[in-house]
């Protein structure tokens, strides 16, 4: 459907069959010649005198009047089709053909039920794809722009395949000469029509592939290089798209060559130049991913799981180059309604694996949640090191770590504490043993189908913060309304900055899980609201956060700096934070009430948010605690930029020195940092405008109006 039919191709095409036909007319004798003659009167074709001048034609090695050498040969057609086709019609063409046919015994073939058959498997596949696609999608929640991408692709494509099947009931996959009366008109038509449509089909599917490209990797240069492939692949489809439309002046002449005005592109350098594109930006997006698998937080293992999803749309790539050789009939063939077939379902492939392939990522994620044990769609396994779960360390045993980890799959008869299954299926974590709850108020804990236990769902509660006891109460009036840019405003004021709905800079890594910027800037915000006071001196708050216990996400635990309060030099924001998690996740009385060993794992299944980037010390702790992400606001380089002693190792670098660890870690900075650097920058300058709600003491520092 990718193609580019013009006068030029009608004329390798029909005209040269009419060719052929004129040919063994002319060495017809005896009673073969007086068939011909009849249903030459019968048809009032045209005069074959008018044609005599083809007899001269040289360099097919037959006479033109030797039917037996002109019936065999390939070259004759072509030679002839310049001198003939400016005394015929497309009909005459069609009857001299079938002529032609009948007496040089031509066979009678069929490609229309392989066209057809493959034609409805990639549609089909596409559309399973598509649709576990959305299941997987309905269950996180969350849609983004390359969901409707791809469903528009979809949608859309169901014109050209419509189309396709029509030309099949007209002859398209048979010889030339088994059409009937005005079929080869009606089937350019619709072969115009459904590659024009094609052309933005492919935009769509294309497209779909590069904004998920934009929502897992956020290093800035590779949205740059995403944004301008955006450009590209919508200035070149349009390109494109126009030089078919009007591929031939008037357009009519297309599918009409009985037209002897005007004129049509070249139809050789218009399909390779669309071949060529097309191979060239299946190139870039490959590119794109599998350049920035190097700098993954991401074992050995994973990388290649993740790289073998990317490659999977070389395969895309693989159809256009074999498409590019079937291309060299193209305008040159004698038979199109049969050698054009396989142009058609190469170009359908392209397009059903260029679907499929953006839907794999959401699929891998739709089957772990079905088999969780299925180890060829698992790109890491539970396996905790000896410091993470130790016999000693935590009181465990080989029999504790087995029930964890069959916890983290969902095998466990307790209710799941942070496993795949509870906090996919937006279950907030089992009821406390006071809690009083609802008879009629349960989850299928594995919410996608199946006969499986029922466990009890908690209430659902809005965000609230812990002190540093673990206090419950909400001294912020932090609110419990879903985020959206500029809401969720918070009572205590904030820096004067103005609002800001998307990250300023993006580190390296984020983990697929559908979160979207102005709920990571929400999150934020509580970060900042974990301190003390609007102007502590050392400002540096964190929170943690299950982002997959649905909507918002759920607040377990906060943390904010309080090394000089207690004299402990490694409470650090991010230290409190994880100390007051172990606290929660293991209080006999609380909520959890988890063992040491499902308390470790649990971590697994958190994001900790830090108002500002880790140090050394705080990295190396989010690693060994094995979070799933870890995002951060203001970064070390504008800390000492502001005057703060750090050690200037980045957390990037802990993380990139940390990859022997078994468990991964996604990795966002950062975020909201025009509300986050307000709080690390009065310290060290005079000068400088104190928080919103504070203001300059007699000490030279800020503290609350």
């Amino acid at each position: 459907m990718r193609l580019s039919t013009s006068s030029t191709a009608f004329n390798g095409l029909g005209w040269s069959l009419f060719a052929l036909s004129m040919l063994g007319i002319v060495g017809a004798n005896g009673q073969g010649f007086q068939v011909v003659e009849h249903q030459l009167v019968s048809r009032q074709l045209p005069d074959l005198s008018n044609i005599s001048t083809c007899g001269s034609i040289t360099g097919s090695g037959c006479d033109l009047t030797n039917t037996t050498c002109s019936c065999a040969s390939s070259q004759l057609g072509q030679l002839a089709a310049s001198c003939l086709i400016a005394n015929c019609t497309m009909q005459d063409s069609l009857d001299l053909a079938k002529l032609q046919a009948r007496q040089c015994n031509l066979p009678h073939e069929s490609q229309t039920t392989k066209m057809l058959g493959i034609l409805v498997t990639v549609y089909v596949t596409a559309l399973i794809a598509i649709g576990l696609r959305l299941v997987a999608k309905s269950f996180a929640k969350i849609w983004s722009t390359d969901d409707a991408l791809i469903v528009a692709a979809i949608v859309i494509a169901i014109a050209p395949f419509s189309l396709v099947i029509i030309m099949a009931t007209m002859g398209f996959g048979t010889h030339l000469y088994d059409l009937q009366s005005g079929q080869l008109t009606k089937i350019l038509q619709l072969l115009y029509a459904a590659e024009i449509v094609y052309v933005f089909v492919l935009l769509f599917a294309k497209l779909s592939l590069v904004t998920f490209y934009l929502r897992i990797f956020t290093v800035p240069r590779f949205r740059m290089a995403a944004y301008s492939l955006i450009a590209f692949l919508v200035l070149g489809q349009v390109i494109i798209g126009f030089l078919t439309i009007f591929s031939c002046h008037p357009i009519e002449l297309f599918w009409n060559k009985d037209i002897h005005t005007g004129g049509c592109l070249d139809i050789n350098q218009l399909a390779y130049a669309n071949s060529a594109l097309a191979i060239l930006q299946d190139l870039i997006i490959l590119a794109l991913p599998i350049a920035m698998l190097p700098g993954l937080q991401m074992n050995k293992n994973k990388k290649i799981s993740v790289a073998v999803i990317f490659l999977l749309g070389s395969v895309g790539f693989i159809s256009t180059i074999i498409r590019l050789q079937v291309l060299a009939v193209f305008g040159n063939s004698i038979d199109p309604t049969w050698d054009y077939v396989p142009v058609v379902w190469w170009t359908t492939i392209e397009l059903g694996v260029v679907i499929v392939c953006a839907c794999l990522p959401m699929i891998r994620n739709l089957v772990e949640k079905w088999f969780p044990n299925f180890k060829l769609f698992k790109w890491s396994s539970p396996k905790p090191s000896k410091d993470s779960v130790g016999s000693s360390s935590v009181g465990t045993d080989d029999k504790s770590y087995k029930m964890g980890r069959y916890q983290k799959f969902g095998r466990s008869t307790s209710p799941p504490q942070f496993s795949d299954n509870y906090v996919r299926d937006h279950i907030g974590g089992p009821p406390s043993k006071t809690d009083e709850i609802s008879p009629t108020k349960y989850r299928d804990m594995y919410a996608y189908g199946g006969s499986k236990p029922k466990v009890l769902e908690p209430p659902m509660s809005p965000p609230q913060p812990y002190d540093l006891s673990w206090r419950s109460t909400n001294p912020y009036g932090i609110s419990g309304e879903n985020p959206s840019c500029g809401a969720s405003k918070p009572q205590v004021p904030m820096p004067a900055a103005p609002p800001q709905c998307l990250p300023q800079e993006w580190a390296t890594w984020t983990t697929d899980d559908g979160v979207d910027a102005s709920t990571r800037a929400y999150w934020m915000r509580q970060a900042n609201l974990a301190l003390p006071n609007p102007c502590p001196f050392a400002a540096f708050g964190a929170v943690v956060v299950n982002h997959t216990a649905g909507g918002l996400g759920e607040l377990v635990c906060t943390g904010a700096n309080n090394n000089q309060g207690s004299g402990n030099p490694t409470l650090h924001g991010e230290m409190v934070a994880i100390n007051n998690c172990s606290a929660i996740f293991t209080d006999p009385q609380g909520r959890y009430n988890m063992t040491p060993a499902n308390a470790l794992l649990a971590f697994g299944d958190l994001t900790l948010y830090t108002n500002a980037e880790s140090c050394p010390m705080c990295a190396s702790a989010i690693r060994w605690a094995g979070f799933k992400e870890y995002v951060y606001g203001t970064s070390i380089d504008a800390l000492v930029d502001m005057g703060w002693g750090q050690i200037t190792v980045s957390s990037k670098e802990i993380f990139n020195q940390s990859s022997s660890l078994s468990s991964e870690t996604g990795f966002l900075g950062g975020v909201l940092t025009n509300e986050t650097d307000g709080f690390f920058s009065w310290q060290f300058r005079p000068n400088a405008t104190c928080p919103q709600g504070c203001s300059r003491a007699a000490s030279g520092r800020c503290a609350p109006a």
